[in-house]
């Protein structure tokens, strides 16, 4: 009875999970490329 209720709550949380876990590397990856321009901006200026 409850079989297919949940499967279908397994995939939203596996789906879920990929959903943030794409979201935090994204977010790693325009972190460092700010810290990158950051790093060159603050070598210009010396």
């Amino acid at each position: 009875m409850y079989g297919p209720l949940i499967v279908a709550a397994a995939i939203l949380l596996s789906i879920a999970g990929i959903v943030l876990f794409l979201h935090d590397l994204s977010e790693a990856r325009s972190r460092k490329a700010f810290d990158r321009i950051f790093e060159e901006g603050s070598r210009r200026r010396r």
